[in-house]
């Protein structure tokens, strides 16, 4: 009688992987990295996908950035992502494995995610079997690896659709949390940086608090179901005054037909104060999430037609769309001397 061989799970592939990568510099990642094809382009540099070369089953998206092209924010930022990422370990967080440098680029190895973000799930949820109980399923995913970064006293800072993709097309159970660029401990929260649409109150004003992503987990929600923004204005001065004073439309979340549940839940992540907004421990033991989560590894949407409708679209995993930041984008550039390490 033969033997079977075991399929390696995700999980194997990750122990490996992680057992493999170190991180290190002045070694040309060909070496042990086949290309395979281009995931998305940057301002800075672009996402390949790559097949670890011993161990073929291995993928990798990897960031390549030239120095010489990068400015002093971006560059910061790509560091503080690094420092973050590299002491996280999560199923609901992106993977981190490593960063190589030479004397031009810093290629930064991250998970390589197949699925498509949030957004464009939502943009096409009329034509999917999409509903209030998925998107509370994806939430709760959202809500454990917040209350996994909180409790490490990390505040992400840019929750948004495009920051939250999925690690396989035909399971939407797989939610990753991605761009840590904007992240900061609890400590060192005191300028203004975000997504204007998804912005907290406080944030607008340089502080920012655990509660502040619970308020971007609420936009979230209510854009989910009602397909608006709680917020709107083509202005991001005048966003933000409606922001910190106008109270929130109900009225779209009446016509969406939602249950009484998602509209308490949207409410209370949605408070102006943001001490007597909820906590991740708060939303996780509210009615709406324990009432209409099902079972964790169920598939959520009707991947085929996402599939069908989004085949075209290629997701950058490390992507960055920071509409706004307190300091100045362009600021001086590194060139070739400045190290990474």
């Amino acid at each position: 009688m033969g033997c079977s061989q075991k399929t390696p799970t995700s999980e194997d592939k990750e122990m490996r992987a992680s057992k493999r990568i170190v991180k290190t510099k002045n070694i040309d990642i060909r070496k042990n990295y086949e290309f395979i094809s281009i995931l998305g382009n940057g301002n800075f540099g672009k996402v390949r996908l790559y097949r670890d070369r011993k161990q073929k089953d291995l993928l990798f998206a990897i960031k390549t950035l030239k120095k010489e092209n990068i400015t002093k924010t971006y560059f910061e930022l790509i560091k503080n992502e690094v420092n973050i990422l590299s002491n996280l370990d999560h199923p609901n967080i992106v993977k981190y494995f490593g960063v190589y440098e030479d004397e031009l680029y810093i290629h930064i190895l991250m998970e390589y995610l197949k699925g498509y973000d949030l957004y464009k799930i939502i943009a096409l949820k009329k034509y999917t079997d999409f509903d209030e109980k998925d998107i509370c399923e994806i939430i709760y995913q959202l809500l454990q690896a917040l209350s996994f970064i909180h409790n490490q006293n990390i505040i992400h800072r840019d929750i948004k659709p495009e920051n939250i993709l999925f690690a396989s097309k035909k399971d939407y159970s797989t939610l990753k949390l991605i761009d840590f660029g904007l992240s900061a401990y609890m400590d060192k929260c005191k300028n203004v940086v975000g997504t204007p649409y998804y912005m907290a109150p406080e944030m607008i004003e340089g502080h920012s608090y655990p509660q502040s992503d619970i308020w971007s987990l609420g936009v979230i929600i209510y854009l989910s179901l009602t397909g608006k923004y709680p917020f709107e204005s083509k202005d991001n001065k005048d966003l933000f005054q409606i922001i910190k004073k106008q109270e929130i439309n109900v009225d779209h979340l009446n016509e969406s037909e939602c249950s009484d549940e998602a509209k308490d839940f949207i409410m209370k992540c949605l408070v102006k104060d943001y001490t007597k907004r909820m906590t991740t421990s708060d939303c996780l033991n509210h009615a709406w999430i324990t009432k209409f989560c099902i079972k964790k590894n169920s598939n959520l949407i009707n991947s085929d037609t996402v599939d069908t409708l989004l085949d075209f679209a290629k997701k950058n995993a490390l992507q960055k769309e920071i509409l706004f930041f307190s300091e100045n984008k362009h600021g001086e550039r590194f060139g070739k001397i400045k190290k990474f390490f």
